[in-house]
């Protein structure tokens, strides 16, 4: 038996005694002694990384998908029943490119993160244009209720926008601010209603505010959050790649770091040594 194929044997025979409510065969973040064979099979693709990817809790209605191992990579996913199948793909490299990412906060030291968002959840950018003083007390009314507002888990930015250039100019500088636009005129005050123009070109007069909510909401689509982080250290990077769609990319951000981890693949490497194998 060759030392690599033996070193597997000895330590998945001890990780099959003592298996993780995750499951065997999951690259849980338990210790070296608690070690699943996943967690092994990375340290034999990418021999010299610092650190493996590794599952310390799954929230609730997210499951784990098998991990792929080849020489150079591994690479698994998670699935959620609020967000998609393989919502996150997790990928274990030798190294990586990040260029143009940002950096950001890590959770372990000796790990730098960078981050690169391609679309996030955005708030709901509304403001509000009284055509006449006459219609200015409706329309800053109309801004503290949509302030205090959620509408499927978006927050509401709204502002009011009454100075003294005419209402077609803060009507056209909202639109190229990317912003939706509620207008209050004679009519529209005298109807209880408000018209709606968006940044797309489309617009809607006798609207209640809760169907001018509606076509925003439309207009944006679903919750989405696209990127990628990139974890790097001594002797590889660890890859996040994200495509979630649906409420739970609100809390998304916080859950992942809560959810995933970093297994010291050093020490495993380590009691390899003192096993006598050389990995």
């Amino acid at each position: 038996m060759k030392a690599r194929t033996a070193f597997v044997a000895v330590l998945a025979l001890a990780a099959g005694s003592c298996a993780t409510d995750l499951g065997p065969g999951t690259p849980g973040c338990s210790r070296v002694g608690d070690v699943a064979t996943a967690t092994i099979m990375q340290l034999q693709a990418v021999p010299d990384a610092a650190w493996g990817p590794c599952i310390t809790e799954l929230m609730v209605g997210w499951e784990y998908v098998a991990q792929i191992v080849k020489s150079g990579e591994t690479k698994f996913w998670l699935d959620s029943d609020r967000m998609g199948d393989e919502f996150v793909e997790v990928t274990l490299l030798p190294a990586c490119t990040f260029s143009g990412a940002q950096a950001a906060a890590s959770p372990v030291a000796g790990i730098d993160r960078f981050v690169s968002v391609e679309e996030s959840p955005s708030d709901i950018a509304i403001t509000v244009v009284p055509v006449a003083p006459r219609h200015e007390n409706l329309a800053a009314d109309l801004v503290a209720e949509l302030s205090r507002r959620r509408i499927d888990g978006r927050s509401v930015d709204a502002m009011l926008r009454s100075d003294e250039t005419t209402a077609a100019q803060r009507i056209e500088a909202a639109l190229a601010a990317d912003r939706f636009v509620v207008i209050i005129d004679d009519r529209e005050m005298a109807r209880g209603t408000v018209e709606l123009r968006m940044p797309s070109g489309e617009d809607d007069t006798g609207l209640t505010i809760e169907e001018a909510l509606e076509e925003m909401t439309d207009e944006l689509g679903v919750l989405r959050y696209r990127a990628m982080w990139f974890h790097s250290f001594d002797g590889g990077c660890i890859v996040y790649e994200f495509d979630a769609k649906g409420a739970g990319v609100l809390t998304l951000v916080e859950d992942i770091d809560q959810a995933l981890g970093f297994f010291p693949l050093a020490e495993l490497r380590r009691a390899a040594a003192d096993l006598g194998f050389e990995v």
